[in-house]
């Protein structure tokens, strides 16, 4: 799965008192493979952060085990 969907799988996008955000959750039972494509994840959330014009973004890895 590209980067860009892992991120926007579970995702949603807030404004708070002016400042806008994107939060998303991954749940996984192998969260060394979320952990191993980091740099990829990151790139995606950089692109996901300019392209929606956040102030910030988030993604949480939950192991559901």
């Amino acid at each position: 799965m590209p980067a860009k969907e892992i991120v926007k799988y579970d995702y949603k996008e807030f404004k708070v008192e002016g400042t806008s955000m994107g939060i998303g959750t991954l749940e996984t039972t192998n969260p060394s493979y979320a952990l191993g494509r980091k740099a990829e994840l990151l790139q995606a959330m950089q692109e996901i952060k300019a392209q929606s014009n956040l102030d910030f973004i988030l993604l949480s890895v939950v192991d559901i085990l």
